[in-house]
């Protein structure tokens, strides 16, 4: 975690050198998806299944608003040639 400084995220005073929860997401590579919906959430995860139409020429990650998470499509990937 590169940050020096203390931050506040929804209230909560996080160190430097302790990262949020946000940081703690961005910090982990997007989820490779087969098809163009990702579907996430439900059940012990907190919050409500979430369906995220992916585009299949655009690699950009798409994240999910409740988690923060970010999925990519792999047909994306190969059209771009990051695959």
């Amino acid at each position: 975690l590169a940050r020096s400084e203390p931050i506040v995220e929804m209230g909560v005073r996080y160190e430097a050198g302790s990262p949020s929860p946000m940081e703690s997401i961005l910090s982990q590579e997007p989820i490779v998806v087969d098809g163009l919906l990702a579907v996430t959430g439900g059940g012990a995860l907190g919050f409500p299944k979430q369906f995220i139409k992916l585009k299949p020429d655009d690699p950009t990650p798409v994240a999910c608003t409740y988690s923060g998470l970010r999925f990519v499509s792999k047909q994306a990937l190969k059209k771009a040639g990051k695959l």
